[in-house]
């Protein structure tokens, strides 16, 4: 029950912020979030990218990459019902395995298992932008100096 109700925290640096979009730095790479909540806020320094595992796609070869891709490799699964919850492990990186549901069916007819790699795409819909403690996201009335 642990493994479904995980969630993907992936620490980082914005590096640009635009109305309602948001480029951030991690050791993962560079990711895009789109989410609304980004256009309250002018953001700076470090937050947590906060993904849900249910939206981590599985990106067969006839993609091409697109926005926030990471190259991993299958560390654990288990099955709950018609999904399976798969842990990767990104290629040479030390952080926690990102956590994704993916459907049986799906996880069968890409022939995973255990020890394949894989590409994941994490939409930038799906990427919430979290202060980290004690910096980052503050409102314009908080900012200090402004």
């Amino acid at each position: 029950a642990e493994f479904v109700r995980a969630v993907n925290i992936i620490p980082g640096d914005v590096t640009t912020a635009l109305d309602g979009s948001v480029e951030v730095t991690t050791s993962m790479g560079r990711f895009t979030a789109t989410e609304s909540d980004t256009a309250r806020f002018p953001l700076v320094g470090r937050v947590d990218l906060v993904v849900r595992p249910e939206h981590v796609r599985v990106l067969d070869a006839s993609e091409d990459d697109g926005f926030n891709v990471v190259h991993g490799v299958i560390t654990d699964e288990l099955q709950h019902g018609d999904m399976i919850a798969v842990a990767v492990r990104p290629h040479g990186i030390d952080l926690p395995p990102l956590q994704l549901l993916i459907p049986v069916l799906r996880y069968r007819e890409l022939q995973l298992s255990i020890g394949s790699s894989l590409r994941l795409e994490i939409p930038p819909e799906a990427v919430h932008v979290m202060a980290r403690p004690l910096d980052g996201i503050l409102p314009v009335s908080e900012q200090p100096y402004s």
